[in-house]
């Protein structure tokens, strides 16, 4: 798995260079990749949607397990997190019903859209942020295997499940490890030829990914702990 998602991800950037250098210009590469309603963008909202569905289906086993409030709140929290991003890419309905931005969001959004992360505000830090999530993500992956460790010594029995099933696998590492590579060079531009602002797409669609990688295991998991009963 490790390597497939290797290979995937060191594939997947091949192809995004041989476009670029393809391109006749940057203008090119953004229309093909990066307007709105576009590839990337829909390709964002899928693996999101498929997220909240597999979300939905580990709460209702957490449900079924009885396990402890903390672990059940905190997957119902990312599913609400994972839903309001949704939306923030579909700004709130309005790229599918093309309805026109609200005299409100008109005045302070830098896009001119129904959406809060790109008020004139957060717009000014958007870069940075990112890069902080991501960061964290990397980290949070990357120290797993020590965060289960102090999991089980601290595992009661009547969760019935194994800690590391509520965990993301260590072979998603390599496309959180692209998220951070490919944030780190937006936010500081110092390839500003090679990786332009837009590109922050791509890093969002690898952590998008990452999260679902991750979602996925563990309902896989779970539902195995189940069958074995």
């Amino acid at each position: 798995r490790t390597l497939f998602l290797r290979a995937l991800f060191i594939s997947s950037l091949s192809i995004i260079i041989f476009i670029k250098s393809k391109a006749t210009d940057i203008d090119t590469y953004k229309r093909y990749f990066f307007t709105e309603g576009g590839l990337i963008e829909w390709t964002q909202v899928l693996v999101l949607l498929f997220s909240i569905y597999v979300g939905i289906l580990i709460v209702n086993d957490l449900k079924i397990k009885n396990l402890t409030s903390n672990i059940y709140l905190i997957y119902t929290f990312i599913i609400g997190l994972l839903s309001f991003i949704t939306l923030e890419e579909l700004a709130w309905g309005q790229i599918i019903f093309q309805w026109q931005t609200p005299e409100g969001f008109l005045k302070l959004n830098a896009q001119g859209q129904t959406t809060f992360h790109n008020i004139n505000f957060f717009q000014n830090i958007l870069d940075e942020c990112f890069l902080f999530v991501s960061l964290v993500m990397f980290l949070f992956v990357y120290f797993s295997p020590s965060i289960l460790y102090l999991m089980k010594r601290n595992c009661k029995q009547k969760n019935r499940i194994s800690p590391g099933i509520l965990l993301p696998p260590s072979y998603s590492l390599t496309l959180f490890a692209g998220t951070l590579f490919i944030s780190f060079f937006v936010a500081n531009p110092f390839f500003p030829n090679l990786i332009i602002n837009r590109d922050q797409e791509w890093a969002e669609l690898l952590l998008y990914l990452g999260i679902f990688i991750s979602l996925l295991r563990t309902y896989v998991l779970l539902e195995s702990s189940n069958s074995n009963k």
